[in-house]
């Protein structure tokens, strides 16, 4: 399969993304909503991480609801994606509200 990508010069736009909790307390219930998909952490420690990498399919804006550590709702929307985008996406959340969406993506 790997020598038949290569052949036909096949590849995927993926994009890395990582989750970080910058905050003092766990977030819980996390969702990250990207155009034609979603996923999802269920708890997410202070100072933790979690990577996913995706593909873009469609274009829209990137959305993130979670639970703080006293279970209120917070949400944020971030950056506008494009199908075929790829690179890397980091989003910072300090647990307070304040959502930092640092994309570095390119076609």
């Amino acid at each position: 399969m790997l020598l038949l990508q290569s052949l036909c010069g096949c590849r995927s736009h993926v994009v890395q993304a990582m989750v970080v909790n910058d905050g003092a307390a766990p977030l819980q219930n996390i969702e990250v909503d990207y155009p034609s998909a979603s996923f999802g952490i269920s708890n997410l420690p202070p100072g933790g991480h979690f990577p996913y990498h995706f593909e873009i399919q469609g274009a829209g804006k990137l959305q993130m609801q979670y639970l703080d550590s006293a279970l209120h709702p917070h949400s944020s929307t971030g950056p506008r994606l494009v199908e075929g985008e790829q690179g890397t996406l980091t989003i910072h959340v300090d647990g307070a509200g304040a959502v930092r969406w640092d994309a570095q993506l390119k076609p």
